[in-house]
């Protein structure tokens, strides 16, 4: 009987590879599973040496769900339970009811607290301790009106001209005469015609033609 041990024992060892392929296959839709790889030792017969997780990059994908997110590299999401802090690279998070991002077990996603003016150009704390991240959906950023517009472009030189540009044989002359009154008195300002000083209740304002 003891020729049968070690091909018993191999046999033994492949259905332990077979689970663990299989395990493989039917987690392969499950977000944030990572495969795992068994290994063997040989001594007089086969044992298992090690079954290992594979921790490697997998493709990034998108979701339609504004709120799943990915880790592009090493690293792992924090999430809290309780007082326990557990590590996930599961990253399929929904906003709860109080506004908190959690996972499928309903373990809030952890981060550093920021605020509006980290989110323009600033920092954030990553000394600070970590805490629930919040989506408070009364939350706004102000808006800021447009104040200034440039608009350039070119004109195409190779279309016809539409009419005829008359020239002049001396340089254009312009005059412009500005007349006051007791309510709104007009000053020239000295040098020049096209600028002037209206004063309206007593606020004089500059204005140029």
């Amino acid at each position: 009987m003891s020729s049968f041990h070690i091909p018993v024992s191999a046999l033994r060892r492949q259905q332990q590879r077979l689970e663990l392929l299989g395990s493989n296959i039917a987690n392969i839709n499950t977000t944030g599973y990572k495969s795992g790889r068994m290994t063997f030792v040989e001594t007089l017969g086969t044992v298992t040496g090690i079954s290992k997780t594979l921790f490697k990059q997998g493709a990034l994908e998108f979701t339609g769900n504004v709120t799943d997110l990915a880790i592009q590299g090493k690293g792992f999401f924090v999430v809290r339970n309780g007082e326990e802090q557990l590590y996930t690279r599961a990253g399929a998070f929904t906003i709860d009811s109080n506004g908190k991002l959690v996972n499928g077990s309903g373990f809030a996603l952890q981060g550093w607290a920021g605020s509006i003016s980290s989110l323009v150009g600033g920092a954030v704390n990553e000394a600070s301790p970590l805490g629930d991240i919040i989506i408070d959906n009364n939350l706004v950023i102000p808006a800021q009106a447009t104040e200034n517009l440039w608009l350039t472009g070119n004109l195409n030189a190779g279309l016809e001209s539409l009419a005829e540009v008359w020239s002049s044989g001396s340089a254009f002359k312009e005059e412009a005469f500005i007349e006051g009154s007791a309510i709104a008195p007009f000053t020239v300002i000295t040098g020049t015609k096209d600028q002037f000083q209206i004063t309206l209740g007593g606020t004089t304002e500059e204005i140029t033609l």
